[in-house]
């Protein structure tokens, strides 16, 4: 589910006690919800521990999104908000 991006950084610690690397994935502009569902399904099954939506990004939530993403998009962390700040805090 979405989140705020404060949330997210409160959940890294969660996400790194599973001795996994920090696998974050950041969507830019990617204004397709079919698009976005792709790459959510993609990144469910490639392991990565949370996405990070730009502000002009689809709304990952969106049905079609949701649709392509074969319900991938309610199992990996989702903010969305402004990327550099969000990349700066995760320390990527």
């Amino acid at each position: 589910p979405s989140c705020s991006l404060d949330a997210l950084i409160a959940q890294v610690p969660e996400v790194l006690d599973t001795g996994a690397p920090l696998r974050v994935l950041a969507i830019d502009g990617l204004t397709d919800a079919s698009n976005v569902g792709a790459v959510l399904r993609l990144a469910a099954a490639f392991g990565v521990s949370c996405v990070l939506c730009s502000s002009q990004c689809c709304d990952p939530f969106h049905v079609r999104a949701v649709r392509r993403s074969l319900g991938c998009a309610f199992h990996v962390p989702i903010a969305v908000g402004p990327l550099p700040e969000a990349l700066r805090r995760l320390g990527a």
